[in-house]
């Protein structure tokens, strides 16, 4: 008898940067980022002398914006599994 190659019984290995904890943290280390840069943006606003940098912060906030959505996404996604039917 061959043995099935593929059981159905057998659990998908997540990586552990995709695990729930991992996805956690870096949501918390994003939302400190987003503080960070809006703190940037509006310390760059306030003085003359560094408003030509204010794109700076835009960036960052940007970037851990989108970061942000992404795993949220993600971890939604693993709370609520799509249906199969």
């Amino acid at each position: 008898m061959r043995l099935d190659p593929n059981p159905l019984f057998r659990r998908a290995i997540i990586p552990w940067y995709d695990s729930t904890v991992v996805c956690w943290v870096l949501e918390a280390a994003m939302v400190i980022l987003v503080i960070f840069s809006i703190t940037g943006i509006v310390v760059a606003r306030s003085n003359p002398e560094y408003i030509g940098f204010v794109w700076v912060p835009w960036v960052l906030l940007i970037l851990s914006l989108g970061l942000t959505l992404s795993v949220a996404w993600r971890l939604i996604q693993r709370w609520n599994p799509p249906k199969e039917e």
